[in-house]
């Protein structure tokens, strides 16, 4: 769900191209249904070397302008730092969970002069700023987020939903 959303702020942001890179395959045709103009499936290509030269293959060479890495997952880090261009942004969203130490070369920060930050968390104020911003800039259908539903008996279902990404975004209705 964090990708999406950087997704559709990429693009509200008025970025020319925006690469997706993830999986399963139906998370990747919501991501185009949300305007991303090229998913790249970790399914299909599953090495960090295919998906990195796939990136810069698409960025003639350069490497992309902004790289937002939001899933945690082990590798990612590194991963990303390698897809941006010199002089790129490389922004790390969200990750709680913590998966201990991870490999990564400072080199690719210094030699490719990376402007890197990170953000985690929000205050009330920004959900209802994304909220209003959602009902009046985006075009796109933001509702097919919200894959499952669930009554409250039901919770653990939700949770095993999410924990297998079956589910995008699994809602637990308290009244149902």
């Amino acid at each position: 769900p964090m990708g999406m959303g950087g997704l559709i702020q990429a693009k509200l942001l008025g970025a020319s191209r925006v690469i997706v890179i993830g999986a399963p395959r139906g998370r990747l045709d919501m991501a185009t249904r949300l305007g991303a103009d090229v998913t790249i499936d970790i399914g299909e290509m599953n090495t960090p070397e295919a998906r990195i030269e796939a990136v810069l293959s698409l960025t003639d060479g350069h490497g992309a302008d902004v790289v937002v890495e939001c899933s945690g997952a082990i590798g990612a880090t590194q991963e990303g730092l390698q897809m941006a261009r010199f002089g790129g942004k490389y922004l790390v969203v969200g990750p709680w969970t913590d998966y201990g130490t991870q490999a990564i070369n400072p080199m690719f920060i210094t030699k490719k002069a990376l402007h890197v930050g990170g953000v985690v968390a929000s205050e009330p104020r920004h959900v209802v700023q994304s909220m209003e911003a959602l009902r009046s800039m985006v075009t796109v259908p933001v509702e097919e987020l919200i894959t499952h539903k669930f009554a409250l008996s039901d919770v653990n279902e939700g949770f095993t939903a999410h924990e297998s990404m079956e589910a995008m975004v699994a809602v637990i209705l308290p009244n149902a």
